[in-house]
């Protein structure tokens, strides 16, 4: 998925549906990032960070360091990032295996949808036409701006209310 959406969404949710969370949300937002940093090692990209065990250690790490909230909404950005990359294959579990997981789910008409969880080593993504860089706007991405603008859309008086008066927890 474009990073855009990897920080969007994740920050969205909370804001939208945790309010009283908002701040702690905005000033964790740019972890929503960390996963993909591994693109500088190309051969790497979604084996290191794009695991669940990424998010077990960084939301310990701010669990103990700054609180409980700190702790699940820093684990939250981490899973959402990794969910949200399973239209990619990544490799969930690193360390214990290098066994890389992605989701096909195709459209077909008349309407039928076609949902399955694959494998793929890390050696067979190497040598295949998986491995790379997405699209900058890829079909998920369409989806999700989509989806984003009819929740915008439902609750823009609670947008509003909340940009026009920021001292104030709107429920």
């Amino acid at each position: 998925m474009e990073p855009f959406f990897h920080y969007l969404i994740p920050l969205a949710f909370l804001v939208f549906f945790f309010p009283q969370y908002r701040k702690i949300a905005l000033y964790l937002s740019p972890l929503s990032f960390l996963p993909d940093l591994d693109w500088l090692f190309p051969e790497y990209h979604r084996l290191i960070l794009n695991n669940i065990f990424l998010g077990l250690l960084i939301g310990l790490l701010f669990y103990f360091w700054k609180g409980k909230e700190w702790g699940w909404i820093a684990a939250y950005y981490i899973f959402v990032h990794v969910l949200f990359d399973l239209g990619n294959p990544s490799a969930l579990l690193w360390p214990l295996s290098s066994t890389m997981y992605f989701i096909t789910f195709n459209i077909y008409e008349p309407i039928a949808f076609d949902i399955s969880l694959q494998t793929i080593t890390h050696q067979e993504l190497l040598q295949s036409a998986i491995h790379g860089h997405g699209l900058y706007m890829s079909t998920e991405g369409f989806f999700f701006v989509l989806l984003w603008s009819i929740l915008i859309i439902i609750q823009r008086k609670r947008i509003m209310r909340w940009f026009s008066n920021d001292t104030e927890v709107m429920y």
